[in-house]
C-alpha cells in the first residue's frame, strides 16, 4: 500500500490488513464472490439512513434477498411497500420475462410491447429468505 502513498502517517490512522475472506455469493458460473470481513450493519446504517446508497464504495450484500429488499425500501421515504413499482428480472441479458409488481400491472397493459403471462401474485420467499422465482 506504501507504493499508493497509503501509510499510517499519511492518513493519520493505523493500518489493519489481513488476507482473511467470507464468501458472499457466487457469479452464475460458479466463481466465488469474496469480501473481507466488515461490520456490514454499521457500515451500512449511515449510508442507508442518509438516502443516499450510491455513496458506500464497498457495494453492500446482504444475506438474503429479503434483507436486500428491506434495504432498498429504507432508501425510498414515503413509498408504502404495497404499492412500490417493481420489476424482478433474471437477469440483464434476459428481458423476455419479468416478474411487476401489483402497482405496475395497469401501464403494462397499456403498451403494445407486453404481455401478461399470469395473475398477480405474492413474492415468494425460502426459509432463508431468498426469492422463489420460474426464472
Amino acid at each position: 500500500m506504501e507504493r499508493y502513498a497509503i501509510t499510517e502517517e499519511s492518513i493519520g490512522a493505523p493500518i489493519k490488513s489481513s488476507m482473511e475472506v467470507n464468501q458472499v455469493g457466487e457469479t452464475s458460473d460458479g466463481i466465488p464472490v469474496l469480501m473481507d470481513k466488515i461490520d456490514r450493519s454499521a457500515s451500512y446504517m449511515n449510508v442507508m439512513t442518509s438516502l443516499c446508497p450510491e455513496l458506500i464504495r464497498v457495494p453492500p450484500y446482504y444475506d438474503s434477498d429479503r434483507d436486500a429488499i428491506e434495504a432498498a425500501f429504507q432508501t425510498l421515504p414515503g413509498i408504502d411497500p404495497q404499492n412500490a413499482r417493481i420489476v424482478q428480472i433474471e437477469n440483464t441479458l434476459m428481458l423476455e420475462e419479468m416478474n411487476i409488481s401489483q402497482a405496475l400491472i395497469a401501464e403494462a397493459q397499456k403498451t403494445n410491447y407486453l404481455s401478461m403471462l399470469g395473475a398477480a401474485e405474492p413474492m415468494n420467499f425460502s426459509a432463508e429468505g431468498n426469492l422463489l422465482s420460474d426464472f
